[in-house]
């Protein structure tokens, strides 16, 4: 099979990075090989290792390039489930088949979830429409599964983390088990797995690598008391990296401890309340066994801080009837960063240098030695492109780098770097900037843990993927509110479809609205970005809200203001170029014959849909809008 794949081993692998069957190191690891056979030989050795899903994905994959290769492995003695003609849905979920039958949902206490064959049919269900893996592994928000059957997320919580495991099987049948019990009702769950956006399960390649991380340490906890200090680092590492994700501003992250940053997180409000209150109690007194009751909600922490979203997305949350608030699925800070050249981050990287650095020989049997000579080659690479970017953005000569430096040289020049001023919060991505700091604060031979060698290279390839110039560094559109427009129709989200770019002396984005159907809605917005190292915010042209005032007065608004909208006694004017609508709102509120409220830039979208395409403009201190595929805008 390798001999014959020969040239078909590139697109095969980039359609098997594209569905995400393998990652971005392992298509790296695979295209380092020097021959066509050895890219072969690498490549399904991967998805052998990953188990029987990805050795479907490589056959499909494989018959999409060559049917007559894929035919002939067909007619060989090959396990059924690897063919895509003979397969179907009961034999690719035969091991979970068995599983299920023997499995148990212990809670606390000794008690125990007792599961009757009517969840055990719908839990096989769930794991073929998922395709879910079946092993010890967490990998999808069960929690966001269960929000999205309609159950309420204090209830999913509950249920969850009554558990004693966190793996993904139990925690769906627990799930399914608690839907049923309230409803009653099979077919009623069964119409709604099938109408879940798998996408919103699914989680990054950060979260993947936290969760085994995190899975490493409950294998431990059981030992002793003397693994506290390992388990303790490896919470300290996980807490600190969702901080680092979610604080807008992170720079004081490398500096606090576990309660500091639980602290931190319940103050920014972006991590579940629950969820923190439990995990500081739980921490207040360290032992293995609190360790091992901490797993569920620092892994459910992981889950929700850490989303798979490849582009900028807006959840949008009813806040009242008909009205929705936008919130980014992932945070996305703005700096004056622009980047650097592509041809100096490859040379720094020099990627087929680095394709030993995930090899699971080295970080899951410990060859100490190896493990310790991949780090310290991580940390020089990291210091050298830290280097070339405090060069580039003081416009100096590259400085001459010495690649003699030990471990401890190398990571004091590291601190020394990111304490700079090109590598402040308003000049560098601060979470980018903790994330490198636990790079030298969590040497994998130290804590014991060579695992932490992969999330460091996690570290690496995001910081490159960082650097590469992209307008999204420096300016970002921001969605507000949504209002329902006449219509009862609800609003799904936002996302952006192409990302910004600069064109004819301005700055453009296209989005994609999703809603229950056709509809009209209010979407207010406003930008924010650098120019020149200058931070400013646009919310031009505004919006003036007006109630309960005189029919003259509307009339006056009319010339200076364009009306977008009527709702509820309520009329929608955005500011005109020629000004003058401001007076009028001054007026009003000064003889108090009416009300007004100011808002941010404001466009009627009228959806022909149930998804529509809207070009949002910042150019000349203004915000504008146009239809891009199936709409108006007014």
């Amino acid at each position: 099979l390798c001999q014959r794949l020969g040239h078909l081993i590139t697109p095969i692998a980039m359609k098997l990075f594209s569905n995400e069957t393998i990652s971005q190191y392992e298509l790296d690891i695979v295209q380092g090989e020097t021959t066509l056979y050895c890219q072969a030989q690498r490549l399904i050795n991967i998805c052998l290792q990953k188990g029987e899903r990805s050795c479907q994905k490589l056959y499909e994959a494989l018959h999409d390039e060559d049917t007559v290769l894929a035919e002939d492995i067909d007619d060989t003695e090959q396990p059924a489930s690897l063919s895509l003609h003979n397969s179907t849905p009961q034999e690719e979920t035969q091991p979970a088949f068995s599983l299920l039958e023997d499995l148990r949902l212990k809670c606390g206490f000794g008690e125990e979830i007792q599961l009757q064959q009517v969840h055990k049919g719908l839990i096989r269900e769930a794991i073929t429409l998922f395709q879910l893996d079946t092993g010890r592994v967490m990998s999808l928000n069960i929690c966001e599964f269960g929000v999205l059957l309609g159950l309420p997320r204090k209830d999913v919580q509950e249920c969850l983390f009554e558990l004693e495991s966190a793996e993904d099987v139990h925690q769906l049948a627990a799930v399914i088990h608690t839907f049923v019990e309230k409803t009653n009702n099979a077919e009623r769950l069964r119409q709604k797995m099938a109408s879940v956006n798998l996408n919103r399960l699914q989680l990054s390649q950060r979260a993947h690598l936290l969760l085994e991380l995190l899975q490493s340490g409950l294998a431990d906890c059981h030992c002793c008391e003397e693994v506290m200090p390992q388990l303790s680092n490896i919470c300290l590492f996980i807490v600190r990296d969702c901080l680092a994700e979610t604080e807008a501003d992170a720079s004081e992250v490398p500096t606090l401890d576990i309660m500091g940053c639980l602290q931190r997180l319940e103050r920014n409000r972006c991590a579940d309340m629950m969820i923190l209150r439990e995990l500081a109690e739980l921490w207040s007194e360290e032992s293995s066994e609190n360790f091992q009751k901490c797993i569920p909600l620092i892994a459910q922490l992981v889950k929700d801080t850490y989303p798979h979203v490849d582009t900028m997305e807006f959840d949008t949350v009813p806040i009242r009837k008909g009205v929705y608030q936008c919130h980014p699925r992932s945070l996305k800070r703005v700096t004056s960063f622009k980047g650097l050249p592509a041809r100096i981050i490859q040379k720094v990287i020099q990627p087929k240098s680095m394709l030993s650095f995930l090899s699971d020989e080295i970080t899951s049997f410990g060859n100490q030695e190896l493990v310790d000579e991949e780090y310290a080659q991580l940390c020089l690479k990291t210091l050298n492109i830290l280097q070339r970017v405090q060069d580039y953005q003081s416009n100096k000569l590259p400085t001459k780098f010495n690649m003699q430096l030990d471990k401890k040289e190398v990571a004091i020049e590291i601190r020394r770097l990111l304490t700079a001023e090109d590598f402040r919060w308003n000049s560098f991505d601060s979470g980018m900037r903790a994330r490198l700091l636990s790079l030298v604060d969590f040497e994998p031979l130290s804590c014991k843990r060579p695992l932490f060698l992969k999330l460091h290279y996690d570290t690496f390839l995001s910081l490159a993927a960082y650097l590469k110039s992209n307008e999204r560094q420096y300016f970002q559109f921001v969605f507000e509110e949504v209002h329902m427009y006449q219509c009862n129709m609800e609003m799904h989200g936002v996302r952006s479809v192409r990302d910004p770019v600069t064109i004819d002396g301005g700055m453009e984005e296209v989005f994609q609205f999703s809603t229950s159907g056709r509809a009209s809605f209010l979407v207010q917005v406003h930008c924010r970005g650098y120019v020149d190292g200058q931070y400013f915010l646009c919310n031009q042209p505004l919006l003036y809200k007006l109630s309960n005032v005189s029919s003259s007065l509307q009339e006056e608004t009319k010339k200076v203001g364009t009306i977008i909208a009527k709702q509820a006694g309520t009329t929608w004017v955005r500011e005109n170029p020629v000004g003058g609508l401001k007076e009028i709102a001054e007026r009003i509120t000064q003889s108090s014959i009416g009300n007004v409220e100011m808002g941010s830039c404001c466009f009627l979208i009228n959806s022909w849909g149930v998804d529509c395409g809207i070009r949002i403009l910042y150019k000349d201190d203004k915000i504008i809008a146009t239809a891009e595929w199936n709409a108006d805008v007014c």
